[in-house]
């Protein structure tokens, strides 16, 4: 695996995985930006509200409240929360079906064993302005190739030569 950050203090990175995954169909991501009071579907993998591990993603809608250049505050609309182990999962815009945000962080209520807190809240990192950085970083990362070495079995992020 290989990490790509953002580097404007935004909580955001790509990640280029050994092995595709053909399963998942791809995201268009934003390109307008929130607008306070539109809603926005998150779909979690970790805990809810009465289950450690569920086997099933889940997805709960959230409210958009106050955002600035970087995030998005949201709050949830039922009685699901962001949990922990969401961090990363996507908000799709239910307006057009366009992904708005990436759960950053939240208050974790309404997640199983979490009492102290009434908050709702998350925190989403906003990609409605990443679409060019996303583009140079994917073409730049194309431009690099995966090598297992055959003496030591070791992992290696090699440039191509052309």
């Amino acid at each position: 695996m290989k990490r790509y950050p953002r580097n404007d203090r935004r909580d955001l990175a790509l990640v280029r995985v050994l092995i595709p995954i053909f399963e998942a169909e791809p995201f268009t991501v934003a390109t307008t930006p929130p607008i306070a009071g539109e809603t926005v579907d998150f779909t979690g993998y970790r805990r809810t509200k009465t289950e450690w591990l569920p086997k099933q993603p889940h997805t709960a809608p959230f409210t958009v409240g106050s955002f600035d250049a970087r995030e998005v505050a949201v709050i949830g609309n039922t009685d699901a929360g962001l949990c922990l182990g969401d961090s990363g999962a996507p908000g799709v815009r239910t307006s057009d079906d366009t992904l708005l945000a990436l759960n950053s962080r939240s208050w974790q209520n309404n997640c199983v064993s979490v009492t102290h807190d009434t908050n709702n809240g998350a925190y989403a990192t906003r990609l409605d302005d990443a679409d060019t950085w996303i583009q140079q970083t994917v073409q730049n990362a194309a431009a690099r190739a995966w090598v297992v070495s055959e003496d030591d079995a070791q992992l290696r992020d090699l440039p191509i030569r052309r």
